[in-house]
């Protein structure tokens, strides 16, 4: 893909992912509350409201985490200069070797 069309999808791509991320932080936590909710004694926190509780605070507390790093401009990826007509093929196979 040519270096003008993802520098003008980027925003749309980060844009749409963090809406689609949060929208499953959402999901979790509303699920969690719905189910605790509707549990016969929430107020006297029986081991699986308890637990229940724990995951949503702990869901809250990753996605705060994700939100920071993908936010922050110093953990971004560094683009590097490589020319169009050598292009490097990398493999993501974690025992394979790139050398030529």
């Amino acid at each position: 893909m040519s270096q003008p069309v993802r520098a003008a999808l980027m925003p749309i791509h980060t844009s749409l992912g963090s809406l689609l991320f949060f929208g499953a932080l959402i999901a979790v936590v509303s699920g969690l509350t719905e189910k605790n909710f509707f549990s016969e004694k929430y107020s006297e926190l029986r081991s699986r409201e308890m637990l229940g509780n724990f995951v949503g605070v702990s869901a809250i507390l990753f996605v705060s985490v994700v939100y920071y790093v993908i936010s922050n401009r110093d953990y971004r990826r560094q683009e590097t200069s490589t020319s169009s007509s050598e292009e490097t093929v990398v493999s993501t196979h974690p025992f394979a070797t790139n050398a030529p």
